[in-house]
């Protein structure tokens, strides 16, 4: 309900896009905005690597990051591939097959993300095949821009570090973790 004067604007989804490509700032600004948004419903996630990410790195991300579509068995990069980017699933399911330890295939939803092993090692090629199940939107930010973006904020290198890691991970890694850190702390005022 409005609580004052408004115009609503009216449009089919037939017309939207002729509508929105006669003024390309609109558009740039439409999608920065969804972008930032999606953004913030990530980073407001427990879960994820951007958990409290703050929101200097949120504009640059949606400045920098391009929505890419995919249709149903695309494939986004293949093992043995150059790192191309960073991605989060906006929208769809894709298939993540490793060959590293055996490890059987895994879905990604919506929320998911892949690509970090080339954002910390640039040099290595990605160690995953990742295929679309179905029709697939997802958010890109590319090897240069994530490093430019993320150079100054340790805690997402240290998050995707600790991920990658897992139980191999090093005690210095882990305490340079911000979360990880504050429960160290926490425990060692506690019992010591």
């Amino acid at each position: 309900t409005a609580t004052q004067k408004c115009l609503l604007l009216v449009i089919s989804k037939d017309n939207f896009g002729k509508f929105i490509s006669q003024k390309p700032s609109l558009e740039d600004s439409m999608m920065r905005g969804t972008k930032r948004f999606l953004l913030q419903r990530y980073a407001a996630m427990k879960s994820s690597i951007f958990y409290g990410l703050q929101e200097e790195y949120m504009l640059a991300c949606s400045r920098k990051a391009k929505f890419v579509n995919y249709t149903a068995g695309d494939v986004v990069y293949s093992i043995g591939d150059k790192p191309k980017a960073f991605y989060l699933v906006a929208h769809g399911e894709l298939n993540l097959d490793s060959d590293i330890n055996g490890e059987p295939a895994r879905v990604l939803r919506t929320g998911s993300y892949f690509g970090e092993v080339g954002m910390l090692l640039p040099n290595t090629p990605c160690i995953a095949t990742i295929t679309c199940r179905e029709d697939c939107c997802l958010l890109a930010l590319d090897c240069s821009d994530f490093a430019a973006t993320f150079e100054r904020n340790e805690s997402v290198r240290v998050e995707l570090l600790i991920r990658l890691m897992r139980k191999t991970c090093t005690v210095e890694a882990i305490l340079q973790h911000g979360r990880a850190h504050r429960l160290f702390v926490d425990y060692l005022l506690e019992h010591f």
